[in-house]
C-alpha cells in the first residue's frame, strides 16, 4: 500500500510539475528564512547572515534537483527530455524527416498489407470448436510404402472407416457444388452450396444464430427438403429479414424449407476434391448448406463412386500420425479382404494447412519480398542517420564534456529513429487499408478465405511492432557511433575528415554491400512469386 501511494503520488506530481515547483521553492525559501534569522540573532548583518545560511544549508540547486527526482518518474522525465530534444534536432532537418517518414510509411504499409493477407489466410484459426483437431480426410492410391495420390473418398469406404476407427472422434462426408437459388420465385441465382451429412455442424462446434441445425432425420429418404443458409445470404437473398426461418425458396426449381440460419463468423473452408483437382468456381463462398441423402450407388458401390470430401476430428490426446497409422491399416485391410484392385489408403491434413496448401508457399515468399523491400529502406536511413551523426559529432561531443552519459547519448539517437519510425509506421497503418484493397484485386480468385482479409487489431500490432524493429534496425548504428566519439578529437575535427575516416569507409561499404544482396534477393524472390502465382 505504501508503494501505491508513493506512485500515485509521483502521478499527480508529473500532471501537477508548476504546483510542485513553486512549494518547492517557498519550502526552501522558508528554510533560508529561518537560517538567516538565526544568524541574525548571533549579531550577523543582514547580508552576512544570509551567505551564512546558504553556506550552512549547501547547494539550493542542488538539493532542487534531488527533490525532483524524488518526486519524479525519472525514466519518463528522461524520455520526455529525449523525445523534445529529437523534436528539436528533425525541426532542423525537415527533409530528412520528411524523406524517412514517407520511405518508412511505404514499406510499412507494404508490409502490413502482405501481412493481413499472410495472417488470415495462413495463421487465423477457423472459429470451429477446437480447430486444430480437424483434419481433412481422403483416401490414397499407391504402394504402401511408394509415393501416393490423394483421391475423393468413397461414401461406402467413409461409412466404414467411421463406424470402425477408434482414433477419431467424429467424421462428416460432404460435397461442395453450384447451384441455382431463386427466393419467391425470383430470377435464379448461382450459388455455392454444401451437401453435407447431417452431423457436419456438431461437428464443427458451430449452432445456428437463428432456427435449428440439421438432424439425422433430414437425411432420411422421403423427408421435407430442408437447408440452412449462410449468415451472407441471409442478408443478401432476404434482408436480414428474422422470418426468413420457415419461408420456402427454389433450389435447381425444387421448393425447400428454410429452417436456421449460420452465424456471421461462420465461413465455410474451400477444400478441394484433391490436390491436383481444382476448385469448382461456382462452389466458392457457400451460401447455403443442404443434408446429404446417400444414392443407393453411395450406399453399395466400393469403386468409380469417389465424389466426396471428409472432415474428421482426431480425439483429444491422439496424434496425427497414430490417426493416419490406425486408417491406414483399416483401409489396406479392407483392399484386401473385399478383393479391390488397387491398394487404398488414407491421407489425412490438418483443415488449416489443407485449405492453404496451394497458396501458402507463394504468400510466404511474397511477404519475404516485401520484407526485403522494408529492409532496403531501412538501410537507406541508416545511411542517411549516419552521415547525420557525422556531421552532430561536435554536439554530441560538447554534450559529452558538459556530463552526459554514453547511455543518454545512446538514448538520445534511438529515440530519434523511433519517432520516425512511429510515425511511419501510423502512416503505413493507414496505406494498408488501400494496400490490402489493391491486393485483392490483383491477387489469384483461387487463394482461400480473402473475403475475411481485413485491417484488423492483430495486423495494427503488427504494424506497431515492425515500427519498433524498423526503428532499431536503422538507428542502431548511428547511436552506438555516438560512445566513440572523444571528445576533445571531435571538437579539434572538422566534418568533412571525420566523415572520412577509414572507419566510416567500411561502415558505408559494409551497408552498400548488404543494399546489393538485399535487393538481389528481392529480385529473386518476385520472379519465384510471379510464377508461383500463374501456375
Amino acid at each position: 500500500m505504501k508503494y501505491l501511494r508513493r506512485f500515485l503520488s509521483k502521478w499527480m506530481s508529473q500532471l501537477r510539475k508548476d504546483h510542485a515547483e513553486a512549494e518547492l521553492i517557498r519550502e526552501i525559501n522558508a528554510h533560508l528564512a529561518l537560517m538567516e534569522e538565526d544568524f541574525l540573532g548571533r549579531g550577523m548583518s543582514t547580508d552576512e547572515a544570509r551567505l551564512a545560511a546558504r553556506r550552512a544549508y549547501g547547494g539550493v540547486e542542488q538539493a532542487k534537483q534531488l527533490h525532483r527526482d524524488e518526486r519524479s518518474i525519472l525514466w519518463l522525465e528522461r524520455l520526455s527530455r529525449d523525445i523534445r530534444f529529437a523534436l528539436r534536432q528533425l525541426r532542423k532537418s525537415p527533409g530528412f524527416a520528411l524523406t524517412a517518414v514517407l520511405t518508412l510509411a511505404l514499406g510499412i504499409g507494404a508490409v502490413t498489407s502482405v501481412f493481413s493477407v499472410v495472417n488470415t489466410v495462413l495463421l487465423k484459426p477457423f472459429v470451429f470448436r477446437d480447430p486444430d483437431r480437424l483434419v481433412v480426410m481422403r483416401e490414397a492410391v499407391g504402394e504402401a510404402r511408394g509415393e501416393r495420390t490423394a483421391i475423393p473418398v468413397n461414401y461406402r469406404h467413409f461409412l466404414r472407416l467411421k463406424s470402425t476407427a477408434t482414433t477419431i472422434e467424429d467424421a462428416a462426408i460432404f460435397a461442395q457444388l453450384g447451384v441455382s437459388v431463386s427466393p419467391n420465385g425470383d430470377h435464379p441465382e448461382l450459388v455455392g452450396a454444401v451437401v453435407a451429412s447431417p452431423n457436419l455442424f456438431h461437428l464443427l462446434g458451430v449452432q445456428p444464430t437463428l432456427g435449428r441445425s440439421f438432424v439425422e432425420a433430414d437425411a432420411d429418404k422421403g423427408a421435407a427438403e430442408v437447408v440452412l443458409r449462410s449468415y451472407a445470404g441471409w442478408q443478401t437473398l432476404f434482408g436480414a429479414d428474422p422470418k426468413a426461418v420457415g419461408q420456402k425458396l427454389r433450389i435447381g426449381g425444387d421448393p425447400v424449407t428454410i429452417i436456421g440460419v449460420m452465424p456471421p463468423e461462420m465461413r465455410f473452408p474451400q477444400i478441394a476434391l484433391a490436390q491436383k483437382i481444382a476448385f469448382q468456381e461456382t462452389a466458392r463462398n457457400a451460401m447455403l448448406f443442404e443434408p446429404l441423402v446417400p444414392s443407393a450407388r453411395d450406399l453399395t458401390a466400393d469403386m468409380g463412386n469417389f465424389n466426396y470430401k471428409a472432415i474428421a476430428r482426431i480425439k483429444p490426446g491422439v496424434t496425427l500420425a497414430q490417426a493416419i497409422a490406425e486408417l491406414d491399416a483399416l483401409q489396406n485391410s479392407y483392399t484386401i479382404s473385399a478383393h479391390l484392385p488397387f491398394p487404398f489408403g488414407i491421407a489425412l491434413t490438418p483443415l488449416t494447412k489443407d485449405v492453404a496448401s496451394g497458396v501458402s508457399g507463394a504468400l510466404w515468399l511474397l511477404f519475404a519480398a516485401v520484407g526485403a523491400v522494408l529492409l532496403i529502406a531501412c538501410v537507406n536511413l541508416a545511411n542517411l542517420q549516419m552521415v547525420r551523426a557525422v556531421n552532430a559529432e561536435r554536439e554530441t561531443a560538447v554534450r559529452a564534456a558538459l556530463g552526459a552519459s554514453k547511455n543518454q547519448l545512446v538514448w538520445s539517437r534511438l529515440t530519434e529513429s523511433m519517432l520516425l519510425a512511429l510515425v511511419g509506421g501510423a502512416a503505413g497503418a493507414g496505406l494498408a487499408y488501400a494496400g490490402v484493397r489493391l491486393l485483392l484485386a490483383l491477387v489469384p480468385p483461387d487463394v482461400p478465405r480473402l473475403d475475411e482479409v481485413r485491417v484488423n487489431t492483430p495486423v495494427l500490432l503488427f504494424a506497431a511492432g515492425i515500427s519498433v524493429v524498423a526503428a532499431i534496425a536503422f538507428g542502431i548504428l548511428p547511436a552506438l557511433k555516438s560512445l566513440r566519439v572523444h571528445p576533445q578529437a571531435a571538437l579539434q575535427a572538422n566534418s568533412t575528415r571525420t566523415a572520412n575516416t577509414q572507419q566510416g569507409h567500411r561502415t558505408r561499404n559494409a551497408m552498400v554491400a548488404t543494399q546489393v544482396a538485399c535487393t538481389v534477393v528481392l529480385l529473386i524472390v518476385t520472379s519465384v512469386v510471379v510464377r508461383s502465382f500463374q501456375i
